[in-house]
């Protein structure tokens, strides 16, 4: 029979244990790309407790926000980059050119309501051992921007078919209210915007109709793009 006092003392170092893995979670590998010629790996570090599809209402309290971290093949680790969300997932940009690293950084920001909420993916380039964001040139204007792309009820992107030898194309739609001067008449636009690589850079092309899209049907087709 065990006394009291040693089942006391059990039962309390358990619970502290159990207290001490909800305040201090672990992160756990959720997956890892190579960049074998450059003797790298990228992956991602999530919190334990959660997975990349874990639904909003499920995620729990005091999580630790997922990372991205660049790693050279004998363990060290050459570059860190923390994310806003606990749930994310990286890949490769797909059709990219051979001997360059595209990545895709994607954050779960889905939550329970609305149409401009869900995943949302920036474009890096591993450079040097670091993730440096990709930034596109307006058309017509010498502003630059990062090529961040939304999937939600009135967004959706794609990636063009390409060879090797060249950069993909990216395609983007997105609809949104306008409101009047007066502010009280509320119209839709949809912008269509492409993405395409020349002179030694991004750039971005947008067309804007006045119509309603949503993300509930086909892609749109080729020619609506600039």
């Amino acid at each position: 029979m065990i006394p009291r006092f040693f089942l006391f003392v059990f039962i309390a170092s358990s619970f502290c244990s159990a207290q001490n893995n909800l305040i201090n979670p672990r992160y756990h590998l959720q997956k890892r790309l190579l960049a074998a010629d450059l003797h790298l790996s990228v992956q991602l570090e999530m919190d334990s407790r959660v997975s990349k599809n874990l639904a909003y209402e499920d995620i729990p309290e005091n999580v630790l926000n997922a990372k991205v971290q660049v790693t050279h093949t004998n363990g060290k680790k050459v570059f860190s980059l923390l994310l806003e969300t606990s749930r994310a997932d990286i890949d490769w940009l797909e059709a990219s050119p051979k001997g360059e690293y595209l990545l895709l950084v994607t954050e779960n920001k889905t939550i329970d309501f609305g149409s401009y909420n869900g995943p949302v993916s920036v474009l890096y380039s591993l450079n040097r051992g670091r993730l440096i964001p990709v930034v596109a040139r307006n058309a017509g204007v010498k502003t630059e921007a990062p090529m961040v792309f939304m999937r939600s009820l009135k967004e959706n992107w794609r990636v063009g078919k390409t060879n090797l030898k060249s950069h993909p194309e990216i395609y983007s739609v997105s609809c949104r209210p306008v409101v009047d001067a007066l502010g009280k008449d509320v119209s839709f636009e949809t912008v269509y915007a492409r993405y395409y690589f020349a002179s030694g850079r991004w750039h971005r092309k947008i067309r804007t109709l006045n119509e309603v899209w949503e993300n509930d049907g086909p892609f749109p087709p080729r020619y609506l793009f600039p």
